[in-house]
């Protein structure tokens, strides 16, 4: 977790992106970045299992984030 955390916080940063706060969970195996226009949600996996998020958002719109990445690119 702390390996994939740093590498988003430096893709962040590289990509003058504004964190608002981060909660890393008390070592609970979920972190939750506030990005400003984005939360990013890390799990380990027996997390993600164990909230089984895709069943819950099934009927929810997929958002393809390509689009929106070259846009933060494009402003970078």
């Amino acid at each position: 977790m702390r390996a994939l955390k740093r590498d988003l916080d430096k893709t962040l940063k590289d990509l003058n992106v504004r964190i608002l706060g981060v909660d890393e969970g008390d070592h609970s195996g979920w972190s939750v970045v506030d990005a400003f226009d984005v939360m990013i949600h890390l799990f380990t996996h027996e997390m993600r299992e164990n909230y089984d998020l895709e069943t819950l958002w099934k009927d929810a719109k997929a958002i393809d984030a390509e689009p929106l990445m070259s846009n933060i690119e494009e402003s970078a």
